[in-house]
Order: C-alpha cells, then sequence, then structure tokens
C-alpha cells in the first residue's frame, strides 16, 4: 500500500460542502487540499473549516481551472448546488483536456 495521501478538492462552501467536510473527520489516507467556490470568501473560509477540522491542508482556489490543474489535487468532490453541477463538470473537462 502506497504512503501518500490522495489529495481532494471540494467544488462549494454551503451547507452541503460543510456536511461532507464533517464526514472526512473519519477518512484515513485522504486530505482535504482545496476548495473552490464563485463565491472567494466562501471558498476561504470553508478551506479554513477544513483545516480546524483537520481534515486536510486545505486551501482556496480562484479557479476551478487552477485547482484541478495543482498536482495535490487527485480527485474533485462535487458538493455545490445541483443546478451548477452541468456547468462544473464541463468545466473539469475543459481544464483536464
Amino acid at each position: 500500500m502506497s504512503s501518500a495521501r490522495l489529495g481532494v478538492g471540494f467544488v462549494g462552501s454551503g451547507f452541503n460542502t460543510k456536511f461532507h467536510l464533517r464526514g472526512w473527520m473519519g477518512v484515513r489516507d485522504a486530505g482535504v487540499r482545496g476548495v473552490w467556490s464563485p463565491n472567494a470568501k466562501n471558498a476561504a473560509a470553508t478551506a479554513k473549516y477544513a483545516r480546524d477540522l483537520d481534515v486536510g491542508d486545505a486551501k482556496p482556489f480562484k479557479s476551478l481551472a487552477d485547482m484541478v490543474a495543482d498536482p495535490s489535487i487527485d480527485a474533485i468532490w462535487l458538493s455545490g448546488p445541483n443546478h451548477a453541477r452541468i456547468e462544473n463538470v464541463e468545466e473539469i473537462v475543459h481544464a483536464v483536456e
């Protein structure tokens, strides 16, 4: 088994994200490395919340593309509003391509 931790980036900064971050308190071998939200202030506050919960060294990202490009992010966790998810996935695909 690898000793490397899976780095996860969260899309969203509201109730759903905070609920999932609390669930990460029981996750081993993975850490929350980033948060992106269209509201930069909320992204920063949610990244701090993740750090305060000790679920990872999360930082806020200014763009979804920046988070996708960060080498410490291995997976994206979509937890923003349902109406934004198609747009978010399209932006992730575009960034990966």
